[in-house]
């Protein structure tokens, strides 16, 4: 196995950067098994762009698709992914916690948190000195010792108390809410950054990107201080793409968690790319700070959950049993009977007033605490039954032979029978 080592290289924060505004700091480059040579990387103080490379035989690839999984790098699904923290605040330490589990209602792993004496696969390190990175890709990080750091937030203990003022309240009380000034500050860092623990590359090197890059002025901002790019260098980092053939991938992806802004003169066909905001063109293209519908959904596909039905109907005489949901066909809604006994309809982008964060959000629910399994009768009628086989809960339209149950990407959840409606859960465009 190949280690490339790491190095320390200028900052650049392209999220808050404007025609002429740069920022500089320092980052450490990445260590990715298997690829040489590694190239230099940017760094944001919100969002750390990492794990850029090239190939052995020049610059001209790199490892970065969104969302795009590197094969070689998946974690076993299912599997209990063991992390524990090097270093950092108590308060910090707890809000990354909080914040990357949020990735675990779209994935079928665990994330187990051990102590920092204990061997773990993810080693997180957090500090004050400006710096994010990873150093591998998925469950590359298990190369490295116990006291290696594997993922490192620099600035976390500056903010480690961010949300406490009274200007910070939550914006919608979802479990495991968070403050408007985590969403923005901590929660795109956290995101992305456990993104790519999970496997997950970036967006804009994407086989699949139709960005047009203006090739001049990239190169000749990136020539000038602090950021002192050569031509190859701008190559590897901004211009490459990854190709296919290592990467599970979707379309370009332009909401990813995993996609940075870019100063609008950077891209000669920003507005196409990126339609043009209130009918005027960018300055600079948008800052993602939540999970995208495709990051969800993608991350579901690769790393499904058990026994899970992924369909949009339930017909006469099928059965949902605990864990398992029909989804509507965009994915951003299900209805779910889940292992605590609740029969749900949940919206999963977020809530109803606030349909930009990443917790799912409950649009109905039947009442059912001790629920089982569900079960489409042949007469029509939907029935929540318990462990015992006893009925708690059920639809009422029972004599309607062929019913089936439905779900839609309106939100609604609906028993139809021959194209008439027989019972809905009056959800309808409820989340707007």
């Amino acid at each position: 196995m190949k280690t490339i080592s790491k190095n320390k290289v200028n900052f650049f924060s392209l999220l808050s950067i404007f025609v002429i505004g740069f920022s500089v700091s320092s980052c450490k480059k990445q260590d990715v098994a298997d690829i040489s040579p590694l190239s230099d990387v940017i760094v944001d103080k919100q969002i750390c762009i990492t794990d850029f490379v090239a190939t052995a035989e020049g610059y001209g690839q790199s490892v970065q698709t969104e969302s795009a999984i590197l094969k070689n790098y998946k974690w076993v699904n299912g599997e209990t992914i063991k992390i524990k923290f090097l270093s950092g605040t108590i308060g910090a330490q707890n809000k990354v916690k909080k914040i990357a589990s949020i990735w675990l209602n779209h994935a079928n792993v665990k994330f187990q948190w051990v102590a920092s004496g204990d061997n773990a696969d993810i080693k997180i390190s957090i500090a004050s000195d400006g710096t994010n990175y990873v150093t591998n890709y998925g469950n590359g990080c298990r190369a490295y010792a116990q006291n290696q750091t594997t993922m490192h937030f620099g600035w976390m203990n500056t903010i480690a108390d961010i949300g406490t003022g009274p200007s910070n309240t939550l914006i919608k009380p979802y479990t495991g809410g968070l403050t408007y000034d985590e969403w923005t500050y901590i929660a795109p860092l956290v995101l992305h950054e456990f993104g790519h623990a999970l496997g997950l590359v970036h967006e804009h090197q994407s086989p699949s990107t139709p960005i047009v890059w203006n090739t001049n002025k990239v190169l000749q901002d990136c020539a000038l201080p602090p950021i002192n790019w050569n031509s190859a260098m701008v190559q590897a980092n901004i211009f490459s793409k990854f190709t296919p053939t290592s990467s599970n991938y979707t379309n370009f992806d332009t909401k990813s968690v995993m996609l940075y802004s870019y100063p609008a003169t950077w891209i000669s066909n920003v507005d196409q790319v990126y339609g043009t905001l209130n009918g005027s063109s960018y300055i600079n293209t948008p800052s993602n700070k939540d999970l995208s519908i495709t990051d969800r959904i993608f991350m579901g596909q690769m790393y499904p959950f058990a026994n899970t039905t992924v369909k949009s109907q339930l017909a006469a005489g099928e059965t949902l049993n605990a864990g398992q949901y029909i989804s509507s066909p965009d994915g951003r809604f299900r209805a779910e009977m889940q292992r605590d006994g609740k029969f749900l309809l949940k919206y999963m982008n977020g809530s109803a007033a606030n349909p930009t964060l990443w917790q799912p959000y409950t649009l109905w629910n039947s009442g059912t605490t001790t629920g089982h399994h569900i079960y489409m009768q042949s007469q029509g009628k939907l029935v929540v039954y318990n462990s015992s086989n006893v009925a708690v809960w059920h639809s009422g339209t029972d004599g309607h032979p062929g019913a089936y149950l439905t779900i839609r990407n309106d939100g609604g959840l609906l028993i139809y029978q021959n194209g008439v409606k027989l019972w809905s859960s009056g959800t309808v465009n409820s989340y707007m």
